[in-house]
């Protein structure tokens, strides 16, 4: 691909990125637990517990955890989906990105080659293996 291509594709990866709009990173998943009471039903034996939906996020070495009301599921949902999308769009930006400084560096290389005395000359030759002493 050309160096104009990538560079095209990168500015469109950035546009992309831009309209991302609201988004969360993390996990929604639905938690069980029990509060501790004596004389709550969490507390009976065969009883899941208490339920809340939760956000899970890694923050450097920490695992944060933040509860979700259960009437906002669905925008957490679809601001989870849009952090996906922002994360995959920022990963193909990387990889573009470093597709194209790779070629600018050959584009470089080869130009400075050509204008060295000789660079194109003589191939290199394959040494003969060593032979071994006995």
């Amino acid at each position: 691909m050309p160096i104009q291509e990538r560079e095209a594709r990168r500015a469109a990866l950035a546009q992309e990125i831009s309209s991302c709009g609201e988004f969360r990173l993390g996990s929604l998943f639905h938690r069980h637990r029990r509060c501790g009471k004596p004389g709550c039903k969490c507390a009976d034996p065969g009883n899941p517990g208490h339920g809340c939906w939760v956000v899970v996020k890694r923050c450097g070495k920490r695992t944060v955890m933040s509860t979700v009301p259960e009437k906002a599921v669905a925008q957490v949902r679809e601001q989870l989906a849009a952090g996906q999308r922002f994360w995959r769009l920022c990963t193909e930006y990387a990889e573009t990105n470093d597709e194209l400084a790779k070629a600018r560096l050959r584009k470089e290389a080869g130009a400075q080659a050509t204008a060295k005395k000789g660079a194109l000359g003589k191939p290199l030759r394959k040494k003969s293996p060593t032979k071994s002493r006995r």
